[in-house]
């Protein structure tokens, strides 16, 4: 969690750069965690929060490509998660966030359908 914390305070101090050089951190090591240890959820949940802030960042600096990508990331690893532990209320709400950010963001990319279809699997 350091990266994820200094990408955190690296975004309050609108320092762009090195927001996402944290999250890359970040993502890099949640990667090779889940990748140990294929079962762990918390592992699985980070790594979506890594993706999903990253694909935030990458946003705000006009990279939508780049962003929808790993919006996507984020969608997957966040579908596991909700599969795995239905019960769990956080799982859901994260992936309708996921889901309403990359339709935004299609939206704005003259994706309507990509964008409604994002939008329906957000409910």
């Amino acid at each position: 969690m350091g990266h994820f914390n200094l990408a955190t305070l690296a975004i309050y101090s609108e320092d762009a750069v090195a927001a996402e050089e944290h999250l890359n951190a970040a993502v890099r090591h949640f990667e090779q965690l889940l990748e140990d240890n294929p079962g762990a959820l918390r592992v699985k949940h980070e790594l979506a929060t890594c993706y999903r802030v990253l694909a935030d960042v990458k946003c705000a600096d006009g990279r939508a490509d780049q962003a929808i990508a790993l919006y996507q990331s984020a969608r997957e690893q966040m579908q596991a998660l909700v599969l795995a532990s239905p019960d769990v209320a956080e799982y859901k709400a994260s992936l309708s966030g996921i889901f309403m950010n990359l339709a935004l963001l299609q939206n704005e990319g003259q994706l309507a359908d990509e964008a409604l279809s994002s939008l329906n699997q957000a409910r």
